[in-house]
């Protein structure tokens, strides 16, 4: 293709500058987020994998941490004797710093999809800088290569304790703002697999409320490898109003979804928060006391569904996140924000608690099986 940079002179000799910083800081960024790296726990199985059994692997991007999943179909009938093994791996300071500023919409920038040509354009000095640091093997951005240490740390765990290869994933995330399509693109390209979207995926991204949905099984087509009878299966289910809670070591996020199914959930900035000054490492010494805390994290909670009341009640609660998510006074806090907004005379919503650290990875790994497509390189 024909290249942007000039050929000669000063200006190339600039430009020439600041990419080599820019490679210094990610090589730094890269290395020491690597350092940091811990396994948290894993669930291999005892025996090696067959050659003729088929794997289906995602990973999720959460706040505090990465999370991966791998289900593996029977011998012979690939919906039978399915197992479904899930790994984590703590994020290092630099990993969660990077969650936290992408949180923010001042980190917002240009990235495909594009709303017209003009971003096309503006974002092309962007787009060549980082496909020159991809060929010569390394991290598209700073952004990325902090985001990938988890996922190259967690594709280790898969192989070291399935003996397998990853060879493509879906892979899902916290909602955050400066998040974009091409990063995942980026990030497994430099963990060495193919970044694969789930068939029918309304958003160029599958955030953590969709994924979780399905790995609760909730909207899925029964029969999927019959189109014609998920789509009729999608007009007669109802659309549910989803209330998902994050709660972690760094953040508290609340997104009150409407899920037309796992990958068509509609959860706009009217309906999300994403506070990473509400983790559980923030009651310790914070301004107001634990009191002011627990008053905070309610808040944010029910925000939305104060601020916008046609958002509508929540029909069901999913949670997600680490050991956190079962601290008694958080709990508590959320069932008193839950009698808040349904009022004093509707029924609690279900709330679905299993699993929370893995269970939008395990959701993911689900849509990865039931069928996949490529999305085009940027």
């Amino acid at each position: 293709m024909p290249s942007f940079i000039p050929q000669g002179g000063p200006l190339r000799a600039g430009i020439t500058l600041i990419l080599g910083l820019c490679t210094l800081y990610i090589l730094c960024v890269t290395a020491r987020a690597q350092m940091h790296q811990q396994p948290l726990f894993g669930h291999p199985p005892t025996t090696p994998i067959s050659d003729n059994r088929t794997y289906s692997v995602s990973f999720h991007l959460a706040s505090s941490y990465g999370a991966a999943a791998v289900i593996i179909s029977g011998d012979s009938e690939p919906d039978a004797n399915l197992q479904t093994y899930t790994f984590t791996t703590a994020g290092s300071d630099t990993y969660k710093s990077t969650m936290s500023r992408l949180s923010l919409h001042s980190s917002e920038h240009l990235a495909p999809p594009y709303d017209s040509m003009q971003d096309y354009f503006d974002d092309v000095p962007r787009a060549l800088a980082r496909r020159a640091l991809k060929r010569v093997g390394l991290p598209s951005s700073g952004d990325v290569g902090s985001l990938s240490t988890v996922i190259v740390s967690l594709v280790e765990q898969i192989r070291s304790a399935l003996n397998i290869t990853v060879a493509d994933a879906v892979i899902t995330s916290t909602h955050l703002h400066a998040l974009y399509q091409d990063d995942l693109y980026d990030i497994a390209q430099y963990a060495r697999f193919q970044y694969v979207e789930p068939k029918r995926l309304y958003q160029p991204m599958l955030w953590e409320t969709g994924a979780a949905c399905a790995g609760h099984g909730l909207n899925l087509c029964r029969d999927f490898r019959n189109t014609t009878a998920c789509y009729d299966e999608d007009r007669t289910t109802p659309v549910i109003n989803v209330l998902e809670v994050h709660y972690s070591a760094t953040a508290l996020t609340s997104s009150i979804a409407r899920m037309y199914g796992p990958t068509s959930a509609f959860e706009d900035d009217t309906r999300r928060v994403e506070d990473f000054k509400l983790g559980g490492d923030a009651r310790a010494g914070y301004k107001g006391g634990d009191e002011q805390y627990w008053s905070n994290v309610k808040e944010v909670i029910i925000r939305r569904m104060l601020e916008y009341q046609a958002t509508g009640r929540p029909d069901l609660v999913i949670l997600t996140g680490d050991e956190n998510v079962d601290n008694d006074k958080f709990r508590a806090v959320l069932d008193d924000a839950l009698k808040e907004i349904m009022g004093p005379f509707a029924p609690p919503p279900w709330v679905l608690d299993d699993d929370a650290m893995v269970i939008a990875a395990k959701g993911a790994a689900e849509l990865r099986r039931r069928g996949v497509r490529v999305p085009k390189d940027n």
